[in-house]
């Protein structure tokens, strides 16, 4: 059985001060992740595949955690947010390459530039997809997804900017193989063409300010899908969906895009 452990590192702190965000709040999380690795003397180059995910900010106000919407745009105006001393924040990193997390947080001991980090936690996250075959009866559900950041996949240089299953499948596969080396894609090519639809799309596309004069774009809501497939081929859908909670899909994951929660209910035939 192929397997894999990925590093999950979460931070809660507060700024230093009143902190303006002009653009996209991952973009901000990207910053001091970049900062924290230079103290420990790892540069990575930017235009590079990256070795994490991370996830926007979040900030806790009246007992929840929710998302920093900094640098959504509407034509030319873009959304600023302050960060509040006040309040507390949090960013969540999942580092694929496992030796980074300890020169994370190496150099999260001397850092001190933007904010005080008042938590930190880690653990790893083990990645072992399971392909035993089952029975071959059929499952019937809906897998509903909320894209709670923006999401954007891309189809030989297209841009893809609504809830395609296919191109949820083929990132979730790619991160797979990213993670463990183990190669999916017929698998995934017949539950994609056989055995899942894009039923309902919830969705809005926003445009994003990821950086100064850079922007992007990507959908964020609901969106319904039915499958319908054999019972092997239904438990690795639902590790690829737990997979994608964990890592995200689609691009700019090294910004906080492509942040997913899903829920499948199966219907009785």
């Amino acid at each position: 059985m192929v397997s894999r452990d990925i590093g999950l590192v979460k931070i809660v702190f507060r700024p230093s001060g009143k902190v303006p965000l002009v653009s996209w709040s991952g973009s901000f999380s990207a910053k001091i992740l970049y900062e924290v690795l230079g103290e420990a003397g790892v540069s990575i180059r930017r235009e590079y595949v990256k070795p994490f995910m991370l996830s926007p900010l979040y900030v806790y106000r009246d007992g929840v955690w929710s998302i920093v919407w900094s640098g959504v745009c509407k034509g030319n105006n873009c959304s600023t947010v302050v960060l509040d001393p006040r309040y507390n924040y949090s960013i969540r990193i999942i580092f694929l390459d496992r030796s980074l997390v300890m020169k994370f947080i190496d150099g999260l001991s001397s850092y001190n530039k933007l904010v005080n980090v008042l938590e930190l936690s880690y653990n790893s996250i083990k990645v072992r997809p399971r392909l035993k075959k089952l029975s071959t009866e059929r499952v019937k559900a809906l897998v509903k997804i909320v894209y709670e950041t923006p999401t954007h996949y891309m189809f030989r240089s297209w841009d893809i900017l609504y809830p395609s299953h296919k191109r949820l499948l083929y990132s979730l596969g790619r991160t797979l193989y990213r993670i463990t080396r183990l190669s999916l894609r017929m698998l995934i090519e017949r539950i994609i063409t056989r055995g899942m639809e894009l039923l309902e799309d919830k969705t809005k596309v926003l445009k994003i300010k990821i950086g100064e004069n850079k922007y992007a774009y990507g959908f964020v809501g609901e969106a319904l899908y039915g499958i319908y497939l054999k019972e092997y081929e239904y438990k690795l859908l639902k590790q690829l969906l737990w997979l994608g909670e964990i890592v995200g899909v689609g691009r700019n994951r090294s910004l906080g895009f492509g942040v997913i929660k899903t829920s499948v209910k199966e219907i009785l035939q």
